[in-house]
């Protein structure tokens, strides 16, 4: 990526990929968007973004699973920002684990 920050959107919504990614876009953000941890790790391992934001409920592995996969195979020093979306058990894992949702 160029001289703009880089972030990584990880969301098994396209909808919710393609608004998140414009407004970074807007911002000066280069943005690389994933469906699945599985692939955001793939992405993450070949390019480490500044900035990782991504949702705690999606299938297989949630939010909250990529985010223990991250820090053991840590790649940079991505801040990582976390939406909860759905019932209140979501809010209160990520704040459980020191994240706090958006």
């Amino acid at each position: 990526m160029g001289d703009a920050e880089a972030a990584q959107i990880i969301d098994d919504e396209h909808e919710s990929l393609t608004i998140f990614s414009r407004a970074l876009e807007l911002d000066g953000y280069e943005t690389a968007t994933a469906t699945s941890a599985e692939a955001a790790i793939e992405l993450i391992n070949q390019a480490p973004p500044d900035a990782i934001m991504l949702v705690l409920n999606m299938p297989y592995i949630n939010g909250l699973g990529f985010l223990y996969r991250l820090r053991g195979s840590r790649r940079g020093g991505a801040g990582v920002g976390a939406a909860a979306t759905g019932d209140r058990g979501g809010r209160g894992d990520a704040a459980q684990h020191g994240h706090r949702p958006v």
